[in-house]
């Protein structure tokens, strides 16, 4: 009996062992060099070789397992070919291959599982750390100067009110405009922050909103995609790719002049290509990547930096003469960052 050949690429040990023997019916490879162990001699022993000392112990999350039908436990140690004692986790639950009965368990060495945990939680940090530093840039480059704007013109509002009333009054409209852009800043980052709505939208809608936000502001803008979505695209990833086209967008808002925008979203075999496109009056890269440590008004650096923690890569095309600016990114499906 052999297992499923899918669970040879798992990077965790799978054994399938026969329900009320000793029997250990079959092992991926991952098993086997956890133990050091090729197949046949791995299939040649006994449970009881690889638990001499818990044996009993065994027996009994067995039968839980066949009670419950699933089962779990890091209280059991495995013997290793070169005498080595390693501390295991197991999930197990009961299937049937091949008309037999058996348990299939998965193991997992306690020090792996313990690195795999601290992965996962620096990945996480990671992830606090950019939309910490995303937030930062945000507030810095938009909200906090909005503001600081409006105190200013407040102030300047106070001084003019009696003297000219129509100049205050004027002014106050501007103001109103001002403070009307703050609030859809604010907005777009909380958007920002709710993953759940990427989630439910689909990566495809979420971008086509963001293109009707270019259309209220009066530009053209052509939306284009190419192959099917891909939905099990990871969602760090997924968030990656909506926020450099976020950046690209708002650049064209802000700086480019642009009357027309071309967004094109081409699904790969492998990976998303992004493509945004616009017919502004462009900028010098380089100058813009050193507006800031933080990347600068124009983001390059933040959309850089966001697609490399997907393995993926950004490249911006612009010059100061009036041709437009190029934003291409491509974005893997699942990450090749490992640590």
């Amino acid at each position: 009996m052999r297992l499923p050949m899918v669970l040879n690429q798992l990077n965790d040990a799978v054994f399938a062992i026969e329900i009320g023997t000793d029997r250990i019916m079959d092992a991926n490879p991952k098993a086997c060099a956890m133990l050091g162990y090729d197949r046949d001699e791995l299939v040649s022993l006994g449970v009881s070789a690889i638990h001499p000392d818990e044996i009993q112990e065994f027996k009994k999350f067995s039968r839980s397992v066949q009670t419950d039908g699933e089962g779990w436990t890091d209280e059991l140690n495995c013997l290793t070919k070169s005498g080595d004692t390693l501390a295991a986790e197991i999930s197990a639950s009961i299937i049937v291959l091949d008309g037999i009965s058996c348990m299939v368990a998965i193991v997992r060495s306690v020090a792996e599982s313990r690195i795999y945990s601290r992965h996962i939680e620096t990945q996480r940090n990671l992830a606090i750390v950019e939309e910490r530093n995303r937030l930062s840039r945000e507030i810095h480059d938009t909200i906090a100067q909005s503001l600081t704007v409006l105190v200013l013109k407040l102030d300047l509002v106070g001084q003019t009110m009696v003297g000219d009333p129509a100049a205050a009054k004027a002014e106050l409209e501007s103001l109103k405009l001002t403070a009307t852009m703050c609030a859809e800043e604010v907005r777009r980052s909380v958007w920002d922050l709710l993953p759940q709505t990427l989630d439910s939208s689909g990566l495809v809608e979420a971008i086509r909103i963001e293109t009707e936000k270019l259309r209220e502001s009066g530009i053209r803008v052509g939306f284009r995609v190419s192959g099917a979505e891909v939905t099990a695209m990871d969602r760090r990833n997924k968030s990656a790719a909506l926020r450099i086209v976020q950046e690209a967008l708002s650049n064209v808002i802000k700086h480019s002049k642009a009357k027309v925008v071309a967004v094109h979203l081409d699904f790969g075999l492998e990976a998303l290509h992004i493509t945004v496109t616009d017919d502004g009056i462009g900028f010098e890269p380089r100058t813009a990547q050193g507006m800031s440590p933080a990347g600068g008004g124009f983001g390059i650096t933040s959309m850089q930096q966001r697609a490399r923690l997907t393995g993926g890569s950004v490249n911006v095309q612009s010059t100061l003469l009036g041709q437009g600016t190029s934003v291409e990114a491509t974005i893997p499906y699942r990450s090749t960052i490992t640590e």
